[in-house]
């Protein structure tokens, strides 16, 4: 057999050693720099809290815009807007009720010309109340189209 006379290097590993002596490093606190950049980053992490805050109010809001827009969907498709005393004896106390007009029904006149919009309801962005979309026009307000709801709210005549 041949032996091999060509080995590998092993590698050792030597110490570093620094003619420097070891201090823990250590800013002085009270330096303008050292404010000034934890001021920084305070007011950085109070920006990010305010934004994540911020974005849930906005969540918030556009959950309860869309449960307002469903209810109101679920209102506009009665088949007929006279609310019978025999099919809702339960749901009295949750009738709505015009803020304007005091009234369920804008035709309890027997008006049958605007039969078209005695369902159309509409809700103040501010107080939460809810009008007859023909009383809120009436009343001057500003009632944006049904496609344009989520992006402009409505807000009634006394604000």
């Amino acid at each position: 057999m041949v032996r091999n006379e060509f080995s590998l290097p092993s590698v050792q590993f030597t110490p570093r050693t620094s003619s420097r002596p070891r201090i823990s490093s250590s800013r002085i606190l009270t330096s303008p720099e050292i404010i000034e950049q934890k001021r920084r980053k305070e007011e950085e992490k109070q920006q990010k809290m305010e934004s994540k805050e911020r974005r849930k109010i906005e969540r918030d809001e556009k959950r309860k815009i869309k449960e307002e827009f469903e209810m109101k969907k679920k209102l506009m498709k009665k088949d007929d807007c006279d609310d019978d005393a025999d099919d809702d004896d339960d749901d009295d106390d949750e009738e709505l009720v015009c803020e304007l007009c005091k009234k369920v029904n804008i035709n309890d006149e027997e008006d049958e010309d605007n039969d078209d919009e005695t369902c159309e309801w509409i809700l103040c962005g501010v107080c939460h109340t809810w009008y007859h979309v023909v009383c809120a026009k009436n009343a001057g307000a500003y009632v944006p189209p049904w496609y344009m709801m989520q992006k402009f709210k409505f807000t009634c005549h006394k604000h």
